[in-house]
């Protein structure tokens, strides 16, 4: 069984080039997450497109300029950017201040081992092309906070930034908001999904494995394929995650099961059996 992960605010693999710093929260062959801390003169990636697979972005402090094709997009934090294969695209900062975001490649295709030779001033290439300038295609999706399509599940809500058609079927992506005293779901595992977690506001209690932590913000959980997994918010005030699930589709039973949950309690026993058999969600043997 694979091995589960849990890093804190500020842990990671670190590397740092100029005004940068890259925390590498996971690199696995279908997924890397990379934190960056960038300062108001980081000029970022320029026009370039990746042949196989799909590069996204979630800003969580201060400003960046994104542009998809020709045109140009402002970012703040809560904005997500999603690039699907063969897409230009580039990004830099404003100039104005420092910013912090989350940078997702699925599958990997070689960026976590291209950054690392970048810090150290080695050579290194991977799934990308530079091309001559802004230019089309540029098709993608950039959400602002708040934008997506949003299921609610009794105390919880998730606005899917990136769902299976607009990634090429590689991730999915939800932000998601829980109520002070939400238990969270029983405890589970997946056969093929990664489920992973990204804590941007408040304590998240997360188990994953045999461990059991108080997450805060900076916070980031993994669960591979058949890793047992639940979390709940035993918090006084909303927790706020980022859900990263790798193969994407992770949006088709949230809305499932969004449809077969009434607002004022659980769902029919008999109903939600037929939801999760529906889906890739798979409960310890009881005893």
């Amino acid at each position: 069984m694979e091995t589960a992960i849990i890093i804190g605010p500020g842990e990671g693999e670190r590397l740092e080039s100029e005004d940068r710093v890259y925390l590498v929260k996971v690199a696995r062959p279908e997924l890397s997450l990379i934190e960056y801390d960038t300062g108001p003169t980081y000029t970022g990636a320029s026009p370039h497109f990746h042949e196989h697979h799909t590069d996204a972005f979630f800003l969580l402090e201060g400003e960046l300029e994104f542009t998809l094709g020709r045109e140009t997009h402002p970012g703040r934090a809560g904005t997500a950017v999603v690039v699907p294969p063969g897409n230009v695209h580039a990004f830099t900062s404003t100039g104005r201040s420092r910013a912090r975001f989350l940078n997702i490649h699925a599958p990997d295709s070689g960026f976590a081992d291209f950054l690392r030779a970048r810090t150290q001033s080695r050579d290194a290439s991977f799934d990308s092309v530079d091309v001559d300038g802004p230019q089309e295609p540029g098709e993608g999706a950039v959400l602002g906070p708040g934008e997506g399509t949003t299921y609610a599940v009794g105390t919880a809500t998730s606005v899917f930034k990136a769902m299976r058609e607009s990634t090429a079927g590689s991730f999915s992506l939800a932000e998601v908001t829980i109520r002070p005293g939400t238990s969270g779901p029983p405890l589970h595992s997946h056969r093929e999904l990664l489920d992973s977690f990204y804590v941007f506001e408040g304590v998240l209690t997360v188990q994953i494995g045999d461990d059991e932590v108080e997450a805060p913000a900076g916070t980031y959980a993994c669960a591979p394929p058949g890793v047992l997994h639940t979390f709940a918010n035993r918090s006084d005030e909303p927790v706020r995650f980022l859900n990263l699930n790798t193969p994407g589709g992770w949006e088709d039973y949230i809305r499932d099961l969004a449809a077969v949950t009434p607002a004022d309690g659980p769902p029919d026993p008999r109903v939600m059996g037929e939801v999760l058999a529906r889906h890739d969600v798979v409960f310890p043997p009881a005893g």
